[in-house]
């Protein structure tokens, strides 16, 4: 069983390109931070950032009927604290779109391929 750290703008473009990645991950540990619930709730709630809203309404009512383990990462950037999480946890898989975290975690990463398919690499 593999343990997979979730960020904001992973569970985003998953549920916009309609990828079941909770079903593509049963199996495994997923943590989802408490920084990454708070940013999908003000996307929810933002009037600036209205493409996020109904992405991150869905997303929400999805992990609400999830099992996962919740953790606070203790940084004002949920990237950074991610990025601490993992190294200071190597057995950790970091699922995530962004591309500083991809060139440092080679082999740890899960990411989302043409938009319909979740990869390691």
């Amino acid at each position: 069983m593999r343990t997979i750290i979730l960020d904001t703008n992973f569970i985003l473009t998953a549920v916009k390109n309609k990828l079941y990645f909770l079903d593509e991950l049963a199996g495994d540990k997923i943590i989802i931070p408490d920084e990454v619930i708070y940013e999908l709730k003000s996307f929810e709630n933002s009037k600036k950032k209205k493409h996020f809203k109904l992405d991150a309404e869905l997303a929400l009512r999805i992990l609400e009927n999830k099992k996962y383990e919740k953790i606070k990462l203790g940084n004002k950037y949920v990237d950074k604290g991610i990025f601490s999480y993992a190294k200071k946890n190597p057995h950790v898989y970091i699922a995530t779109l962004d591309k500083e975290i991809k060139s440092k975690f080679k082999g740890r990463i899960f990411t989302i391929v043409n938009r319909k398919k979740l990869e390691i690499v």
